[in-house]
């Protein structure tokens, strides 16, 4: 997810998800009562709504969203991209134990570096991301590299929480739950509080969403919009690269 420029964060980071990988996923839904389903599911449509051949999922994490697509379509080269091993091995397992699965070579895990995509220029046709923009180091080198790798037209589409100015009532009770509930469920769930402390923490390291629409423009993309979830505190932020 972060990548090397990230210094003893990235490292930090690393270890963090290697520790919770065995319990990330009955981590996700009961934080979020299973709703961050119903939102992959919205990248994953974005991301697939011009039928593309070839697909990156960068911070795939244990694969929701690369094996969600490779089932989705089949004919299509999915690759999923993760810095952290043991939650690449979680997404290989998954692999093998889901039905509806393509064959090997259409469906592929690979560690490496979101700063430094291991991919030559224009090789996908659209890219997507779930909850790696507050791991990144530096979103214009990662939203450059998504530029990079993407052929002219390829869509990109981004999930993560968002910070939020002035919030109405029911987004600070979501916000309360992140920052309060999370890190208990992680430390009783996990057994490990400091990982699960990290994540309301890490929101403050987001810029607000105007800026980050401003990072993905400069970077070379156009048709840049959002749609917000969770009341309000997650945004899918979809985009066009630009010819």
């Amino acid at each position: 997810m972060i990548g090397d420029a990230g210094g003893d964060k990235a490292a930090r980071v690393e270890a963090m998800f290697d520790r919770i990988a065995r319990r990330y996923d009955l981590l996700n839904d009961v934080m979020t009562g299973g709703s961050h389903r119903r939102w992959k599911r919205a990248v994953l449509r974005a991301t697939l709504a011009a039928g593309p051949a070839t697909v990156l999922d960068v911070a795939t994490g244990t694969g929701d969203l690369a094996l969600a697509a490779a089932r989705a379509r089949p004919a299509a080269r999915v690759v999923g991209l993760d810095f952290s091993a043991a939650m690449l091995d979680r997404a290989r397992t998954r692999r093998f134990r889901e039905r509806g699965m393509p064959p090997d070579r259409r469906l592929v895990f690979v560690r490496g570096d979101a700063l430094r995509l291991p991919h030559p220029d224009g090789a996908f046709e659209a890219a997507c991301s779930a909850f790696a923009l507050r791991n990144v180091a530096d979103l214009g080198l990662m939203f450059g590299e998504l530029a990079r790798v993407l052929a002219p037209g390829g869509r990109v589409a981004l999930l993560d929480l968002v910070p939020i100015p002035d919030p109405p009532a029911r987004t600070r009770l979501a916000q309360l739950h992140l920052q309060r509930v999370v890190p208990r469920l992680g430390g009783l769930l996990a057994g490990d509080p400091a990982a699960y402390t990290y994540l309301p923490s890490s929101v403050g390291s987001i810029p607000p969403l105007p800026a980050i629409e401003r990072v993905l423009r400069d970077a070379g993309f156009e048709g840049v919009r959002h749609r917000l979830f969770g009341l309000g505190t997650v945004a899918l932020i979809v985009g066009r690269r630009r010819a």
